[in-house]
């Protein structure tokens, strides 16, 4: 694991994996991350109602991993990375596995709208 694997969020490591710094398309990345994110709570709240929809969460986990990665939500990829295989493998952690991305998508989400709070003033 690299240090950045406990970071909730690293708002360094997008702009520079696009070696961009513009504002605005960061705002739109990241705003298109937080759709996501919403995506991502649906599927854990009808999962946790049923094991048929484990399919459908392993399959929004395998499509959030890479994006939160991509943004710099270092420890929301690395959990949908376990979750995905817990959901598919339906191991014995699932449910622990299950609870914490559960816990991470909020502090996720507050840390990726402030930066886009922090982009919108011009504030380097």
């Amino acid at each position: 694991m690299t240090k950045e694997s406990h970071l909730i969020f690293d708002p360094a490591t997008l702009p520079a994996s696009l070696e961009i710094d513009d504002s605005e398309i960061l705002q739109e990345f990241y705003a298109e991350f937080l759709s996501q994110l919403e995506e991502l709570k649906r599927a854990l709240a009808r999962s946790a109602s049923a094991a048929a929809n484990r399919s459908e969460l392993s399959g929004t986990a395998h499509k959030l991993k890479s994006s939160s990665q991509a943004i710099g939500a270092w420890q929301l990829s690395n959990y949908l990375k376990m979750l995905e295989q817990a959901a598919i493998n339906n191991t014995p952690e699932f449910q622990a596995i299950f609870s914490t991305t559960q816990l991470l998508i909020e502090p996720t989400r507050m840390a990726i709208r402030g930066e886009i709070t922090r982009l919108s003033k011009g504030v380097r």
